[in-house]
C-alpha cells in the first residue's frame, strides 16, 4: 500500500512540474487551471494523509518553476507566492468567514480591495531612490530572471519614478501583459511573415519579454499594470489602496480598483467585472480579492506557498453548445493513446474550436458520449477546449457508440496498457510512424534542440520521402540536398536555412540533450536534474538503478524508464549515431557543479572583491542556497567588512562561519 502511494506521489509531483514549466516557462500550458488544481489538490491531500512523504522538492513546497538559463537570476528579497483560487460565491463567504475566525473578531473590522485577475507575467521593479535599478520576473518565487534591459522599454514603467517623496527603497510587484487588440496586430503580422501565430496574449507577452533583442520586446508595445509590493524601506503605507494611489502618483499604471467592506460588495465587483469582461482590452480571468489593511495582513500572515489575505475569484469557463462529428485517436511520441473530439466549429471567446480534448477512454465512458451527440464544450482556463457533458435529452436515436480500439491506429500494434493509471498505449515504440514523428518533433522543439525551419510540416514531409526515420537521420540530410530539392515547398533558401539551423544545433548543453532523447516521464525539470547530477553522457548511461533511484527529485517509475531507455540496444545506437554526426555536449559548469549542495549561506557585510550579488549567484551555480536571515537551517554565513547582528547569531547557534578568502577558496577549489 505504501509503495503504491509512493508511486502515486511521484508521478504526481512529475506531472505537475512539467505542467508548471509549460505554463510558467514556456508559456504554453497544454491542460486546464481546473485539471492542473485536481492535481495539485490530489497531491496536497496524500501529503497531509501521509506528511512523511513530503519531499523539499514537491510542487506544494515552491511556487512557479527554476528560471531559464539565457538571463542571469535575481533574488526576491521576499518571495513572490502564487494566490489559491476559488469558483463559487459559496466559497469567497467561507473565505471571509475564515479572515474573521483568524483576526478572531465577532465582526470582520477590515476592509478589501478588489482588482482584475490580469493573464498576464508576474514582475518585480525595484527602485532604490526613485531610480529603477533592476527588474526579474517571478521564477521559482525566490529567485527570478533579470529582464531588466527589455522592462525599460516599456513605454509605462519610468526609469525614474515621478515623485519626490518615495522611500529609499521600492519593490514592486504586477503584470505584464499585452492588449487584444494589440495581440490580434501581431498575429496578423506574423501570418503577413509566413511565421508561428500565438496562441493568446500571455503566451505573446511571455515570449516578447524573454527575447534577447531588446528591439523587438520594444515593438511589441507591452504594457504593465502595479498591483502590489516586496520590501519597501523609508515610508510605510498603511493599506493597499493607499499604496496603489501613491504608485499611481508616481508615474505607474495601475489596474482599477474597488475597496469594499463586505462580502455584497466583493460579489457585485466580481460580477461587473464578469459582465464586462468581453469590452475590456486585455485578458482577465477572475478577480483577485485581497484584505486592504497592511497591520491585518500581517497578522493573517502567508500558507507555504500563499498568503492567507488574498484569494482569487475566477470567472467561469467559456462554454458554447456544438456536435461531436467523430472521435480521432492520437498516438503520442511515447505510444500513449488519446481520444480527440472533432467538432463542428464553434466560436468559444473569440476562437473557433474544432477539437477537443477527452482525456482518455474512460472520460469518454464517463460522459456516456456518442458520435454526433450534442455537447457542452469549454475552454478551461480560456485555453485548452474540453467537451463538459453531453446534452442528452436533444438525441434523435442515430447516435452511434464510440468504439475503444484494439489496435494502433498508425501501425496496427496490438495496444496494451502501461502502469496503475492503465494508460493505453502502442508498444510498438521503435516502428510506430506516429511515436516516430512524436519523437522528431520533440527532438527539434525549443526546449530540446531547438531546430528553428525543422517543423511539423516538414517533418511529416521528410517522414513520408523516407529521408528522416531517426532523430540520428537529421544529421545526415546535408548529404541529401538533391532529395530535398524534389520536395515542393523546400527551395533553394529554404534548405540552406534549414541545413544551417540543424549544423547549429550540433552543440547543446547537457540538460537539453537529455531532455531532446524523449525518456518516458523524463521532461525538462528532469533532464536539468540529471544534468547535475551526472559529469558526463557516459556516465549517466552507465548509471545503476539504484544510483537512479537515490537522486533526490527522482522516484522508482523514473528511474526504471531512464535505466531502460539507457540499455535498450535501438537507444544506444541512436545516441552514437548523433555524435558521429558531430553532435556535442557542452558541459555546462552551472549545470553540473554540485559543491556546494547541501549547504544553506547568509551573507553579512560588504565584500571586497566582489558585491554580495556575485557571491549568491556563484552559490546558486555551485548547487548551494541562500538565506537572508540566520536560523538553524543555515549551515556557512559569510562576512565582510561591518557586518551585522547576522555574525552575532551565527555565532550564537554555532554556524560555520567564512571570510571573503575561504569562500572564493571553497568555491574554486
Amino acid at each position: 500500500m505504501q509503495n503504491d502511494i509512493k508511486t502515486r506521489l511521484e508521478h504526481l509531483k512529475k506531472n505537475i512540474d512539467e505542467h508548471n514549466y509549460k505554463y510558467h516557462v514556456l508559456s504554453n500550458p497544454v491542460i486546464s487551471d481546473e485539471e492542473y488544481d485536481k492535481l495539485f489538490r490530489e497531491l496536497l491531500d496524500l501529503e497531509q494523509r501521509y506528511p512523511d512523504l513530503i519531499t523539499s522538492d514537491s510542487p506544494t513546497q515552491k511556487v512557479g518553476y527554476k528560471i531559464q538559463t539565457e538571463f542571469s537570476p535575481i533574488k526576491h528579497s521576499k518571495p513572490m507566492l502564487s494566490i489559491e483560487s476559488i469558483t463559487t460565491q459559496d466559497q469567497i463567504e467561507d473565505w471571509v468567514r475564515m479572515m474573521e475566525r483568524f483576526l478572531k473578531t465577532d465582526k470582520l473590522k477590515c476592509s478589501y480591495i478588489c482588482e482584475p485577475k490580469i493573464d498576464g507575467l508576474s514582475i518585480e521593479l525595484v527602485y532604490t531612490n526613485r531610480v529603477l535599478r533592476h527588474a526579474s520576473t517571478r521564477g521559482d518565487g525566490t529567485t527570478g530572471e533579470n529582464v531588466t534591459e527589455n522592462i525599460k522599454t516599456l513605454k509605462q514603467i519610468p526609469l525614474k519614478l515621478l515623485s519626490d517623496k518615495c522611500p529609499a527603497l521600492l519593490e514592486i510587484r504586477g503584470e505584464v501583459y499585452m492588449a487584444i487588440s494589440d495581440f490580434n496586430k501581431l498575429n496578423e503580422e506574423q501570418i503577413k511573415k509566413g511565421l508561428q501565430t500565438f496562441a493568446n496574449p500571455r503566451n505573446a507577452t511571455s515570449g516578447s519579454l524573454r527575447q534577447l533583442d531588446t528591439s523587438i520586446t520594444a515593438a511589441r508595445n507591452l504594457k504593465f499594470f502595479a498591483h502590489g509590493s516586496g520590501t519597501i524601506n523609508g515610508m510605510k503605507f498603511y493599506s493597499d489602496s493607499d499604496l496603489l494611489n501613491f504608485l499611481k502618483a508616481a508615474g505607474l499604471p495601475t489596474a482599477t480598483f474597488e475597496v469594499t467592506d463586505n462580502t455584497e460588495g466583493i460579489l457585485k465587483y466580481h460580477n461587473k467585472m464578469l459582465a464586462d469582461r468581453d469590452k475590456i482590452d486585455f485578458e482577465i480571468d477572475g478577480c483577485v480579492i485581497k484584505v486592504n489593511e497592511v497591520e491585518l495582513r500581517e497578522q493573517l500572515g502567508i500558507r507555504s506557498r500563499s498568503p492567507r489575505w488574498a484569494i482569487a475569484y475566477k470567472f467561469p469557463a467559456r462554454e458554447a453548445t456544438t456536435k461531436l462529428n467523430n472521435v480521432k485517436i492520437q498516438v503520442g511520441r511515447t505510444g500513449e493513446i488519446t481520444p480527440v473530439a472533432e467538432l463542428i466549429p464553434v466560436n468559444i471567446g473569440g476562437a473557433m474550436i474544432k477539437h477537443a480534448s477527452l482525456h482518455n477512454f474512460e472520460y469518454v465512458k464517463g460522459l456516456g458520449l456518442k458520435i454526433h451527440d450534442t455537447v457542452v464544450v469549454s475552454r478551461r482556463g480560456d485555453v485548452i477546449p474540453q467537451v463538459e457533458h453531453v446534452i442528452k435529452d436533444t438525441r434523435t436515436h442515430s447516435e452511434k457508440p464510440i468504439e475503444i480500439p484494439s489496435a494502433c491506429p498508425s501501425c496496427s500494434s496490438k495496444l496494451t496498457f502501461r502502469g496503475s493509471d492503465k494508460v493505453m498505449i502502442c508498444p510498438n515504440k521503435h516502428n510506430c510512424p506516429e511515436q516516430i514523428k512524436g519523437a522528431l518533433r520533440h527532438f527539434t522543439s525549443r526546449e530540446a534542440t531547438n531546430i528553428e525551419y525543422l517543423g511539423t510540416k516538414w517533418i511529416e514531409r521528410l517522414f513520408i520521402k523516407g529521408l528522416i526515420k531517426t532523430v540520428a537521420d537529421i544529421y545526415k540530410l546535408k548529404d541529401k540536398k538533391d532529395e530535398l530539392t524534389n520536395i515542393r515547398g523546400l527551395g533553394t533558401k529554404s534548405i540552406e536555412n534549414l541545413l544551417e539551423a540543424i549544423e547549429k544545433s550540433k552543440q547543446q548543453t547537457f540538460s537539453r540533450f537529455i531532455n531532446a532523447l524523449g525518456i518516458l516521464h523524463v521532461g525538462t525539470a528532469t533532464a536539468k536534474l540529471l544534468a547535475e547530477q551526472f559529469q558526463t553522457i557516459e556516465e549517466l548511461r552507465s548509471a545503476s538503478l539504484d544510483k537512479l533511484q537515490s537522486i533526490k527529485g527522482i522516484g522508482e517509475v523514473v528511474a526504471q524508464s531512464i535505466f531502460e531507455f539507457f540499455k535498450d540496444e535501438r537507444s544506444d545506437k541512436i545516441i552514437k549515431q548523433l555524435f558521429q554526426s558531430g553532435v556535442t555536449i557542452i558541459y555546462d559548469r552551472s549545470e553540473r557543479s554540485r559543491k556546494l549542495s547541501g549547504m544553506v549561506f547568509v551573507l553579512t557585510g560588504t565584500l571586497a572583491s566582489i558585491t554580495r550579488k556575485e557571491a549568491q549567484q556563484k552559490i546558486l551555480e555551485n548547487g548551494g542556497e541562500t538565506r537572508d536571515q540566520v536560523t538553524k537551517d543555515s549551515t556557512h554565513v559569510l562576512v565582510g567588512e561591518n557586518a551585522g547582528s547576522k555574525l552575532e547569531k551565527a555565532k550564537e547557534l554555532g554556524k560555520k562561519i567564512l571570510n571573503e578568502t575561504e569562500f572564493l577558496s571553497m568555491i574554486s577549489s
